[in-house]
């Protein structure tokens, strides 16, 4: 079974602040606030590139997506109604 991680794919770029850019978006470490707060920063300050790996994520399709899209819709069937 695949991970978050195999859906992201391979990785672009390590950060030096704790995060990675993948080629369908950024990966973090569980748990690491100060990683998800730089991650933030990077994407709200690089438009461009955060586009373009929104668009290849967009794009991609892998063997672990309709896995992945079960999952969610089920989780989102078991929340309550708001």
């Amino acid at each position: 079974m695949g991970s978050v991680g195999d859906l992201m794919g391979e990785v672009d770029t390590e950060r030096g602040e704790g995060y990675k850019l993948a080629r369908h978006g950024i990966l973090l470490p569980s748990g690491d606030s100060d990683a998800l707060a730089e991650a933030l920063r990077f994407a709200l300050g690089e438009k461009t590139l955060t586009i373009e790996i929104a668009e290849r994520a967009r794009k991609h399709k892998s063997p672990l997506t309709p896995l992945y899209e079960r999952g969610v819709s089920l989780s989102l069937q078991a929340l309550p109604p708001l």
